[in-house]
């Protein structure tokens, strides 16, 4: 997933219920985060460098995620992980 100027892309992460979701996330010229308050995620991401995320979602529906610094669950850098 990059994370450029004030966006994610994609802006929408789509799985299944119970697998382990693995995220690369590719920072450019500016320091971000990638934030799911409902699943306990909260990595920081430097400028020009990479991190690696994973979690396991536990029920089925919407849940955003956002960069702190530029955004919130709702507006600004934010998205959606899609569950089934």
């Amino acid at each position: 997933m990059q994370l450029a100027g004030r966006s994610f892309e994609p802006h929408q992460i789509h799985g299944n219920v119970g697998d382990t979701v693995i995220v690369t996330l590719v920072g450019e010229s500016q320091q971000h985060t990638f934030t799911i308050d409902s699943l306990g995620v909260d990595v920081t991401v430097p400028a020009k460098a990479t991190r690696v995320v994973q979690f396991k979602p536990t029920a089925e529906g919407i849940t955003p995620f956002y960069c702190r610094f530029h955004g919130s669950a709702t507006a600004g850098m934010h998205g959606q992980l899609i569950f089934h």
